[in-house]
């Protein structure tokens, strides 16, 4: 058991799991566990499904269990079961089908969810990684920060988190309006940033490996999301989430400079 969680991957799965266990109470339990059931339950059966489909041969699903429990934490809950299971479904088939040179191009969880919002309208809750810097919110921190230790030290994409939050913070600036610190502080170490830029941002297999790379994927992830925010407001439709477009198009500019 201990050497299974020697793999950064793997060692991701508690920490992610401590983290939808300390965000439950805020939702409610059931709903909670249902949403998460039919998040792993359509990831994990797809993403076996689909590797049969593709070499004849099945491993156990780290990724589809990661990529389950991150929609969970991230879907709207009060969506119906069959547009999580739909969701579940596309993450997966990206990930299997859509593919350049035996690589995936985009993050799953993030493409699964564009594809929700395409045919049913969602728009992903963040409902998990929410809460502020009060006191009552504190405890969601400390998943957080076991995250940290993956995405930075495992996965060592320490250098695109870094560049994204440092380039987000100058970006907001213009934003936070009136100038305040602590809205500053509040917005950019929010729970729902951090977890964006700690486990959205660094997936190891649509991110930058390369330090130099990762810097320059941290600031244009952020510039892009900082453009399409200003953008968003003076458009008269219902846009896509922009930190997930903002995602997307770093994963799909840096495919080939990973």
């Amino acid at each position: 058991m201990i050497a299974f969680f020697k793999t950064p991957k793997n060692l991701m799965l508690p920490f992610l799991l401590l983290l939808f266990l300390v965000a439950s109470p805020r939702l409610g339990y059931a709903l909670a566990v249902t949403t998460l059931l039919f998040s792993v339950g359509s990831t994990v059966t797809f993403d076996l499904l689909f590797a049969f489909l593709r070499r004849r041969t099945v491993s156990f699903p780290v990724s589809g269990i990661i990529t389950g429990l991150i929609l969970a934490l991230v879907i709207d809950p009060g969506s119906p079961w069959y547009q999580i299971v739909f969701v579940g479904a596309s993450a997966m088939g990206l990930k299997h089908f859509l593919r350049f040179g035996g690589k995936h191009i985009f993050n799953p969880a993030a493409s699964g969810l564009l594809v929700g919002f395409l045919v049913f309208g969602l728009q992903p809750g963040w409902w998990a990684p929410s809460g502020s810097l009060r006191i009552e919110d504190i405890i969601i921190y400390l998943p957080i920060l076991l995250i940290s230790y993956v995405s930075c030290r495992r996965y060592r994409r320490y250098n695109s988190v870094l560049a994204f939050l440092g380039v987000f913070a100058v970006t907001s600036l213009v934003v936070v309006q009136p100038f305040s610190l602590m809205r500053l502080v509040g917005t950019v170490l929010s729970p729902g940033m951090l977890f964006y830029a700690l486990v959205m941002l660094p997936e190891p297999m649509t991110s930058p490996i390369n330090k130099k790379r990762q810097l320059l994927y941290g600031t244009f992830v952020a510039l892009v999301l900082y453009g399409i925010s200003l953008l968003s407001g003076r458009v008269s439709f219902t846009v896509f989430d922009a930190s997930l477009i903002a995602l997307l198009l770093g994963n799909l500019v840096f495919f080939k400079l990973r």
